[in-house]
C-alpha cells in the first residue's frame, strides 16, 4: 500500500506523465490484486494511454468508447471517485449487458470485472482501471475500500503534474526563446528539454550521443563544467542551478566550438531564464554579453 500512495502521489519520481501513469498503474494493480491494469490519461481521456494490453486490443476499445459515453459511464466513474462495473454502468447496466462491448469484447480479454479509481481538475481527468479475470471473484466492498484509500493521493499526484507541466512548459518556451544551447534536467536528472538551439547545432556533430550522456552526468552538480571533443572541436558545458515550481533544476549550457566568443556565463544566463528573468533583467545583473 504504501509503495502504491507514493507513485500515485509523487509524479516527481519520474521524468514524464506517461512513466508515471503506468509506474502508478502497476502499484495499485499490485495492492488490488487485479488481472491488469489500464490507465486513461489526461491528454486522451477517452482512450486508453497506459495498458497491460496488447496494442490491438487497445484499438478494439476504441470501438465501443461512444456507446459507454453515450451511457455516461465516464461522468459517473468520475463522479463516485471509486466504483465497480455495475456502478458505472448505473441505470445503463441491463442495456449495457446486451451490447458487444460486454458479451463479446470484455470476455475476449478475461475482464469480468473491473474497479476503476478516478480524479479530475480543470477539465482534465486521470482514470485507473482494473480488471478481475476470475468471474467467480468479482470486486467487492474491500476492493472499493482500498480504492477510497488511495484515491486521494491519485488526486493530489493529478494536480502535482498538471501544475508542474505547466511549469516546464514555460521554461522551454523561454530557452527556446532565448536561443540558449543548453539542456534541462529535474531534481533526479532526468532530462526534461533539449533546447532548440542545441538541438539544431548537435544535428552536425556525429558523438551528440556522447556529449549529452556528458551533459546527464553534470545534471545536479552546481558550478561544475568540463570539456568535450567532439568531431567539429572542442564543446565546453557548464552546469547551474535553476528552480522550476519551487523544486530545484539542473541547467547544463553547451558552448559548440563554432561560438568561440561565448563564455560559461551562458549558464547563468540559462539559469535565469529558468527563473523567469526577462532579457532586460538579465543585462541589469551583469550577465548580458
Amino acid at each position: 500500500m504504501g509503495r502504491a500512495v507514493r507513485e500515485l502521489a509523487d509524479p516527481l519520481l519520474h521524468p514524464t506523465t506517461q512513466a508515471w501513469l503506468e509506474a502508478a498503474g502497476e502499484a495499485v494493480r499490485e495492492v488490488v490484486g487485479a488481472a491488469d491494469v489500464t490507465v486513461f490519461g489526461p491528454d486522451n481521456s477517452q482512450t486508453p494511454s497506459t495498458s497491460s494490453h496488447p496494442p490491438e486490443v487497445v484499438e478494439a476499445f476504441r470501438a465501443h468508447v461512444d456507446v459507454l459515453e453515450e451511457a455516461g459511464c465516464r461522468t459517473r466513474a468520475l463522479a463516485a471517485g471509486v466504483a465497480t462495473r455495475r456502478q458505472i454502468f448505473g441505470p445503463a447496466f441491463e442495456t449495457l449487458a446486451a451490447t458487444p462491448y460486454v458479451r463479446e469484447f470484455l470476455p475476449s480479454i478475461g475482464a469480468h470485472d473491473s474497479l476503476t479509481v478516478a480524479t479530475e481538475a480543470g477539465g482534465e481527468a486521470v482514470r485507473v482501471v482494473l480488471n478481475v479475470d476470475d468471474t467467480a471473484r468479482p470486486f467487492g466492498p474491500e476492493h472499493v475500500a482500498v480504492g477510497r484509500l488511495l484515491q486521494p493521493a491519485l488526486a493530489a499526484g493529478f494536480l502535482t503534474d498538471r501544475a508542474l507541466g505547466a511549469a516546464r512548459a514555460d521554461l522551454v518556451a523561454l530557452v527556446d526563446a532565448a536561443g540558449t544551447r543548453c539542456v534541462v534536467f529535474d531534481e533526479r536528472g532526468h532530462r526534461l528539454h533539449l533546447s532548440a538551439a542545441l538541438d539544431d547545432r548537435l544535428a552536425r556533430e556525429p558523438r551528440r550521443d556522447d556529449l549529452l550522456a556528458l551533459a546527464d552526468g553534470l545534471a545536479g552538480q552546481p558550478s561544475r563544467t568540463a570539456a568535450f571533443d567532439g568531431v567539429r572541436g572542442r564543446y565546453t558545458l557548464s552546469a547551474s542551478r535553476a528552480w522550476l515550481d519551487g523544486r530545484p533544476t539542473s541547467v547544463v549550457a553547451v558552448v559548440p566550438p563554432s561560438d568561440a566568443r561565448l563564455t560559461p556565463r551562458q549558464a547563468d544566463v540559462a539559469a535565469l531564464l529558468a527563473q523567469r528573468y526577462t532579457n532586460r533583467e538579465i543585462a541589469a545583473l551583469g550577465h548580458a554579453e
